[in-house]
């Protein structure tokens, strides 16, 4: 499976972006030689650490999480079409106090706070449409549990 860390930060966490990234690579590198199923094949989690000014917290409001079997999108940056096959994507906004505390706490006290939320989404697999048949999500969430309960 492919995982992906997509990662929305401001200046203010952005100190952070290594641990991050870091963290995306290990979990990336670990889910890749795991398989639990073809109706899920990539996975993506986006995070946001951003302190939002008030007025602007609907800019920042966390997603539903969606499940693609298969559409091509238009990248409106570059214009390209871009392949959504068989992906599930998440969403994490830090709280005002998550945010605060990961910006200021130590690199491990930042990964324990992103790990929790991680693990915390874990239950929005529970939600997949019917067509995802064939996803193991229980060895998934184990999996989850046992890479990240370091971090917590």
């Amino acid at each position: 499976m492919n995982f992906d860390l997509s990662l929305t930060i401001d200046d203010g966490g952005k100190h952070k972006t290594g641990i991050l990234h870091d963290l995306s690579i290990e979990m990336g590198n670990f889910l890749r030689e795991r398989d639990y199923g073809q109706s899920i094949q990539s996975y993506v989690i986006g995070l946001t650490c951003v302190l939002v000014p008030t007025g602007y917290e609907t800019l920042f409001k966390q997603k539903k999480p969606v499940y693609v079997e298969d559409k091509v999108k238009n990248n409106r940056f570059t214009t390209e079409d871009i392949r959504l096959y068989k992906i599930f994507i998440d969403d994490i906004v830090l709280t005002l106090s998550e945010y605060e505390d990961f910006v200021s706490g130590t690199n491990s006290e930042s990964l324990k706070i992103v790990a929790k939320r991680i693990l915390n989404t874990m239950s929005n697999l529970d939600m997949l449409p019917k067509k995802v048949n064939d996803f193991d999500k229980d060895t998934f969430k184990q999996d989850m549990h046992y890479l990240l309960n370091r971090y917590v």
